[in-house]
């Protein structure tokens, strides 16, 4: 059995600026989401035998070397933990028009279409797909410990909790709440078996106890959101 850690990245520039994005370049942290990060390491502090890993996203990528930092770990990249490439929505604006597509999409997903895909982006079987190959790829390599994967909100709320065993994805997404998690959230995974007949099982979702009250919200967020 291993324990995995997924995290979502710190506050970023595309957060406070509400633009959808999955290129690799550009939109980095901000100072609001490097204190975040810095507070998400002290979690990690007491764990021995850890790695690091984290997509190839610019925030994803100081997020974990903030986090890293203390245990002296250099994180390793892997693309397939990279945020949900939304096609025709990248570079646009949150807007009624560009969440309420998205949101569509999504739904499409939770009642099984799984086919659907955003309008030159992809589709749900392709997230889960990645998502599931990354995570073999982070157990299958030497580290034998812990492993702290720093990702994007919008691939590890539509691939998790559809990955895990104990997770019924109907009922978690009823109230609408589990679609969004804030930045520097914590879930925690269990791990049975190796790839391709791995096993997970969700422990936690989107923890936020690590941080402090004043970085513990999205504050770009509308205020209904939250």
């Amino acid at each position: 059995m291993k324990t995995i850690y997924f995290v979502r990245h710190g506050e970023s520039q595309s957060n406070v600026m509400r633009v959808f994005t999955s290129s690799p370049g550009g939109f980095p942290l901000t100072e609001r989401g490097k204190e975040q990060a810095k507070r998400t390491s002290e979690f990690f502090l007491g764990l021995r035998d850890v790695a690091f890993f984290s997509s190839n996203i610019i925030r994803a990528i100081q997020t974990a070397e903030i986090i890293a930092e203390p245990h002296g770990k250099k994180v390793v990249q892997v693309e397939d933990f990279a945020e949900l490439d939304t096609g025709c929505l990248e570079g646009k604006k949150n807007s009624e028009e560009t969440d309420g597509y998205y949101q569509h999409i999504l739904q499409q997903w939770i009642e099984g279409r799984s086919e659907v895909s955003f309008d030159g982006g992809e589709n749900h079987l392709t997230a889960l797909e990645r998502t599931k190959r990354g995570i073999g790829e982070v157990i299958s390599s030497d580290n034998n410990g812990v492993s702290v994967i720093v990702s994007h909100g919008g691939i590890m709320t539509m691939t998790i909790p559809f990955l895990c065993g104990n997770v019924d994805p109907e009922t978690f997404y009823s109230d609408g709440k589990n679609r969004f998690i804030d930045n520097c959230a914590i879930c925690e995974l269990r791990v049975n078996g190796n790839n391709p007949g791995l096993s997970l099982e969700m422990v936690s979702w989107a923890r936020t106890d690590h941080l402090p009250g004043d970085l513990k919200y999205a504050i770009y967020r509308k205020k209904k959101e939250i």
